[in-house]
């Protein structure tokens, strides 16, 4: 039909109503009725797995197998490396502030582009760790980044890193890998960790939630290692993780539906939720939280893979799946 390939990593919708869709082995582009590969032949655009619109219109991309981070104005590919200055080749993810800065979370920091300038902050400015995967930019501009100590704040004032001295900390009192950040409906944040379960802040103090757990004592019979966090309409909050998906009730995390990884996780306009398990297949399923009945579809319904990766709901009230 037009796809590069089959293995999608990556959806972006666009201001214009088109999905640019980042594929294993290239870019593509679709309009609603074709698709199309206007980066075809111009330079590197293997792996994508995150997308962004800036605001001049313009597609950036990046994959931890490409060397930087790519620009695609619809006619000419630019890349940003550490031969230009970023912090490292490799990036993870990709943000802007309303002033139109590009924030990058890579293996060496966070780097910033001004369309003149970068300029880049590491452990020796204050950031917590040496790698950045995830960046949340809130209402007031101010940036988050999540990484292997913690999570740091940033802002035109300095850097404020949060850790294990903060109330950030697993149950021997170590630091916290932050894998995810999701805003809430309070002006807080949702942190998702990596074999910490969940916090929740608003940026004075860290509030550990978890599953109920049949003791106080440092054995715990399960800790989570949180993969996504989605925020519903009307405002629920759901998890994705090892053990299947989460939601948030009574102060505490509660399993709704025991899974393998949860690495894919949306809802309809009906409430359902749609989820997928990257390798571990098998396809798409469903599952209805009101009734507790759910469904799963893979090949035998026309999915063309059954590892599902991304999974986005469309204005038209359908969905799309990588």
């Amino acid at each position: 039909d037009g796809l590069p390939d089959n293995l999608v990593g990556s959806i972006l919708r666009t201001r214009d109503g088109a999905l640019w869709i980042g594929a294993h082995t290239g870019l593509a582009r679709f309009d609603g009725r074709n698709f199309s590969q206007p980066a075809k032949g111009l330079g590197p655009c293997e792996g994508i797995l995150n997308l962004h619109q800036s605001q001049d219109g313009a597609i950036w991309y990046c994959a931890p197998g490409l060397r930087g981070v790519y620009r695609f104005d619809g006619q000419t590919l630019f890349r940003l490396g550490a031969e230009e200055g970023l912090s490292n080749d490799v990036v993870y993810d990709i943000a802007e502030t309303s002033d139109g800065t590009l924030w990058f979370g890579t293996d060496g920091g966070i780097s910033s582009f001004d369309g003149t300038t970068i300029l880049n902050y590491t452990v020796e400015d204050g950031l917590g760790g040496g790698w950045v995967r995830d960046i949340f930019v809130d209402s007031d501009d101010v940036i988050w980044c999540a990484n292997g100590l913690g999570v740091s704040r940033f802002d035109p004032r300095g850097i404020v890193h949060y850790s294990n001295r903060d109330g950030l900390h697993n149950l021997e009192g170590g630091v916290v890998p932050v894998s995810v950040i999701e805003p809430d409906s309070e002006d807080g944040f949702w942190l998702g960790t990596s074999w910490a379960d969940v916090y929740r802040t608003d940026s004075k103090k860290f509030q550990h939630i978890g599953p109920p757990q049949p003791s106080q004592s440092l054995n715990r019979s399960l800790i989570l290692n949180v993969r996504q966090i989605h925020r519903a309409d009307g405002g629920k909050v759901w998890f994705g993780t090892q053990d299947g998906i989460y939601a948030f009730a009574g102060g505490q995390l509660v399993r709704v539906l025991q899974r393998t990884y949860v690495m894919a996780l949306c809802s309809d306009a009906q409430g359902d939720l749609w989820y997928g398990h990257g390798w571990a297949g098998p396809g798409l399923s469903r599952y209805d939280p009101k009734t507790g009945d759910s469904a799963t579809f893979n090949a035998a319904e026309g999915l063309s893979l059954d590892q599902v990766w991304s999974v986005e709901r469309s204005p038209d009230r359908g969905l799309w799946i990588g």
